[in-house]
């Protein structure tokens, strides 16, 4: 069943998420699915709880492939390109959870674990590059990149065709440009 309200979800959208359309993509019982999830609400819970697993694991796995590069710039480069590849390939479902669930705050509560695993790689590079550094508030420069990464976060989620501002420019180039401001920022 989750399969079935995944694929809706991907290709019709929210609306279509209903109880019927699960059941009949599911090729299963009403009984089956009210015994499994009670409610919509439980289906929604139910994928939200898989789709934060799936992207925790594509977001270690990715991370543990990238070794440093050397410098600031370019290991935030690789850090940024690689975070925000998956979320924009998992698009619409950062948009179904967090802009449409907005006012669930246990999917909020939830969905920091990904901010959290976020925050502390960004920590692990600044901290290993503090010597380029001439800020030395490992606090307030890791808020710093945080926030402009929330920013280009907010962008991936919300406009679907392009970056605000950025036209048609690749994820590579936007996010070499963003880890050069921060960069240029932190080492200023």
């Amino acid at each position: 069943m989750l399969d079935a309200a995944e694929a809706i979800l991907a290709n019709k959208g929210p609306d279509a998420l209903t109880v019927e359309n699960v059941i009949a993509e599911a090729k299963t019982s009403m009984g089956s699915f009210y015994g499994r999830f009670k409610n919509r609400e439980g289906l929604i819970a139910a994928l939200h709880q898989r789709f934060l697993q799936t992207l925790q694991t594509e977001i270690f796995a990715a991370i543990q492939a990238r070794p440093a590069k050397g410098n600031l710039e370019d290991d935030l480069a690789d850090f940024s390109y690689m975070f925000f590849k998956i979320i924009s390939t998992n698009r619409k479902s950062f948009l179904f959870f967090v802009i449409g669930n907005s006012f669930n705050l246990k999917m909020r509560k939830e969905a920091q674990k990904i901010r959290a695993v976020m925050i502390a790689k960004l920590t692990e590079i600044i901290k290993n590059h503090k010597s380029e550094l001439k800020r030395k508030t490992l606090t307030t420069e890791v808020e710093f990149a945080t926030r402009i990464y929330y920013g280009l976060f907010l962008e991936l989620v919300i406009y679907e065709n392009g970056f605000a501002g950025n036209g048609k420019d690749s994820l590579k180039k936007v996010t070499k440009e963003y880890a050069k401001i921060i960069a240029d920022y932190l080492k200023s």
